[in-house]
C-alpha cells in the first residue's frame, strides 16, 4: 500500500511497542558505539509504519529511538567533545537545501510537516552514528551487525517471494499479501520494497571487506 494510505493514521502493535522499549532500554545501558546494535535491530525489524500520529505529524518508532539516542547522548557528555568537519556540513546543507526547496515546491502546510520528518529522520540517523562510530572498533561492530541483520532479512524476503506472504504483516503496517507489480511480486520486508534491500546488502558486504583492508585487517 502507498505511503499516503498510512499518513496521520496511529499504528501500534503490542510486540513492536515491546520490541521497541526493549531496544530503548538497552540503547540506554550500553556503552559507546556498542548502543548501536539495540538501535540497529529494531530499525531493521520493526515495520517503519508503526507509529503514533499527532496533528499531522507521524511519531514513528525510528523517531522515538532517535529522541532517546540523543538524550542518552546528552546526559552521557558525548554531544560535547562532537566537532562538525566538512563533510558533517555538506550532509547538513544538502539536508536543508532539499527540504527548503521541497516546502518552497508544495507550499502547504502537510510539505512543511513532511520535510521535517525528513530531516528527523535523515539528520538524527547520520549524526547519531558519527557520534557513535568513530574508532575502527566501533566501526566493524557497526558494519558487522548490519551484515549479520541483512543476512537474517534476506530469509523473510525469501520467504515472501516463495509464499507471496510478508511475515512482518503481524507487526501491523504492511500488507499480508505481497503486492504485485507488473507481474512480479514487490516484497516489501519491514521497510520498502525489494529493491532498496537488494543495494543495501551489496552496500554492506562490499562495506564489510574494505573496511578492513583498508587498516590493513581481516574480517
Amino acid at each position: 500500500m502507498p505511503e499516503a494510505t498510512y499518513a496521520n493514521t496511529t499504528i501500534l502493535n503490542p510486540l513492536a511497542v515491546a520490541i521497541t522499549l526493549a531496544a530503548i532500554v538497552a540503547m540506554w545501558k550500553l556503552p559507546k558505539g556498542v548502543c548501536t546494535v539495540p538501535f540497529l535491530l529494531c530499525v531493521y525489524f520493526v515495520t517503519e509504519r508503526q507509529r503514533i500520529s499527532v496533528l499531522q505529524f507521524d511519531f514513528t518508532m525510528l523517531r522515538f529511538m532517535l529522541l532517546v539516542a540523543f538524550l542518552r547522548m546528552h546526559v552521557r557528555g558525548e554531544l560535547k567533545v562532537f566537532r562538525l568537519n566538512r563533510i558533517d556540513k555538506v550532509f547538513l546543507a544538502y539536508a536543508l537545501i532539499s527540504a527548503t526547496l521541497y516546502v518552497l515546491l508544495q507550499l502547504s502546510p502537510a510539505s512543511i510537516a513532511n520535510r521535517l520528518g525528513f530531516l528527523i529522520n535523515t539528520l538524527g540517523l547520520y549524526f547519531f552514528f558519527r557520534v557513535q562510530v568513530q574508532t575502527l572498533p566501533e566501526t566493524m561492530l557497526a558494519i558487522r551487525t548490519i551484515a549479520a541483520v541483512s543476512v537474517a532479512i534476506s530469509f523473510f524476503v525469501l520467504v515472501e517471494l516463495k509464499t507471496g506472504q510478508n511475515l512482518f504483516s503481524v507487526f501491523g503496517g504492511v500488507p499480508e499479501p505481497t503486492e504485485m507489480r507488473q507481474g512480479n511480486l514487490r516484497c516489501n520486508r519491514a521497510r520498502r520494497g525489494v529493491e532498496c534491500a537488494a543495494p543495501d546488502g551489496a552496500g554492506h558486504v562490499a562495506t564489510h571487506r574494505v573496511a578492513p583492508a583498508r587498516h590493513g585487517r581481516n574480517a
